[in-house]
């Protein structure tokens, strides 16, 4: 399954944590088949999410951000446009539905994407960590010509794939991290 690492803020990493953000608004849309793992790296800030430990509920709170906190498969994308505000009044059920459900309103959604296509990302079995993990455990996802035994890569025995030091601008593509 392909992987993208995705930079978000804390307050939308908690109701992605919490399940009630449904869908993720973005302005691109990734070159990968569906499914597709996300990982969540959240910037800095403070959020708190439900995690289980032993069968047992806990709440993580996670104070300053910067790891990737958990992760989500994407099933499901849906290209839109949003129209002015003026004519909110012609968004179909369909969208509407989908803007309830990424937590935002119309207007938000307009002052981002403005006249663009916009990518509903839906969000589906979102797991988040009990154990944060740090940027410099995941690599960019390998570059190696198509038929290059890139085993070690995968297995980081080798460091010919470059790791992630800095968080991406919004996302970037990952080698899955086990």
């Amino acid at each position: 399954m392909d992987s993208l690492l995705l930079s978000t803020h804390p307050k939308w990493c908690e109701m992605i944590g919490n399940l009630k953000k449904q869908w993720d608004i973005r302005k691109t849309c990734p070159n990968v088949k569906l499914p597709f793992k996300v990982y969540l790296y959240m910037t800095a800030g403070f959020a708190s999410y439900p995690v289980t430990i032993n069968g047992n509920p806990y709440i993580c709170h996670n104070n300053g951000g910067q790891t990737v906190i958990g992760e989500f498969v994407c099933d499901r994308i849906e290209k839109f446009y949003i129209p002015y505000p003026a004519f909110f009044d012609r968004i179909t059920n369909d969208l509407l539905k989908i803007i309830d459900e990424a937590c935002l309103t119309p207007l938000q959604i307009h002052h981002y994407i403005k006249t663009n296509a916009g990518y509903a990302w839906h969000i589906s079995e979102v797991k988040m960590y009990e154990q944060q993990k740090e940027l410099d455990e995941f690599f960019y996802a390998c570059k190696h010509p198509e038929g290059t035994d890139c085993s070690k890569c995968i297995d980081r025995r080798e460091n010919t794939c470059r790791s992630i030091k800095r968080p991406p601008q919004s996302w970037c593509y990952v080698m899955g991290v086990e």
